[in-house]
Order: structure tokens, then C-alpha cells, then sequence
């Protein structure tokens, strides 16, 4: 992935008056965060009229038909959270979107320091022992 990592500077430029942005938070272990899938369900539920459901994970968080249906359908939703989603051959274009993909990551002392605190939480010391 990082090899296909490119400048902004040499990113083609995009006229902005005829789409929309479409900010895709791709998470992944340790990465999507809590606060991030809250967020994205709040903001899908304020600007596209999404109710959450039950769970922590925002709609079609690991679903790709029905995520690009949902990023097609909610117009005026500008990010969206995704989980092991790519982008199908077999997809129609998007003519009025324009995707900027992020993929957070974490240095290694604050993942292993969260993933110890995550064990501790779900399990006591037990859990730390393992």
C-alpha cells in the first residue's frame, strides 16, 4: 500500500464544482477506533438519515454492495467508514464523487499499549497474563 502512496502535489486536479467529496476512513486492526465509528454513524444518521442499529459499526461497515449504494444514495454524507472494503470492477462510475481514501495507523508503543489496555478491560488481570 505504501508504494502505491503518491504526492498530493501529483494527484490530477478536480473539478470541484461538479462532485462531491467522498472521505473514506479505511480501518483496520487498532485502527478504526471507537470514536471513529461513532462519529461515522452520527454523521451518517445527521446528513443522510441512517439510524444506528445496535452495534458499534457504522452501516455497511463491511458490506461493499451495499457501502457504494449507501455512498451514492447519501448524498450529502462527506465521510464514511469502511472495513476490508475495495473497490469492485463490476461498479458503475462515479461521475458526481470524487474518493480521498485515509488509512490511519498507529506507532508501535501506542498500539501495543492500547491492545494491553483492551485485554486488561475485557478480561482482568487474566487476560494480561496470556
Amino acid at each position: 500500500l505504501i508504494q502505491e502512496a503518491v504526492p498530493i502535489n501529483s494527484l490530477p486536479l478536480i473539478d470541484k464544482s461538479k462532485k462531491r467529496p467522498a472521505v473514506i476512513l479505511h480501518c483496520g486492526p487498532k485502527t478504526g477506533s471507537t470514536t471513529s465509528r461513532m462519529a461515522c454513524r452520527y454523521e451518517l444518521e445527521k446528513s443522510c438519515g441512517i439510524v444506528p442499529t445496535g452495534i458499534l459499526r457504522p452501516h455497511a461497515y463491511t458490506d461493499t454492495e451495499r457501502f457504494y449504494q449507501m455512498v451514492r444514495s447519501c448524498n450529502k454524507t462527506h465521510h464514511f467508514c469502511a472495513k476490508s472494503i475495495t473497490m469492485p470492477i463490476n461498479i458503475p462510475t462515479f461521475d458526481d464523487v470524487y474518493f480521498i481514501h485515509l488509512f490511519p495507523f498507529r506507532n508501535y508503543d501506542d498500539w501495543a499499549e492500547s491492545a494491553l489496555k483492551q485485554s486488561y478491560d475485557r478480561g482482568g488481570e487474566k487476560e494480561c497474563k496470556h
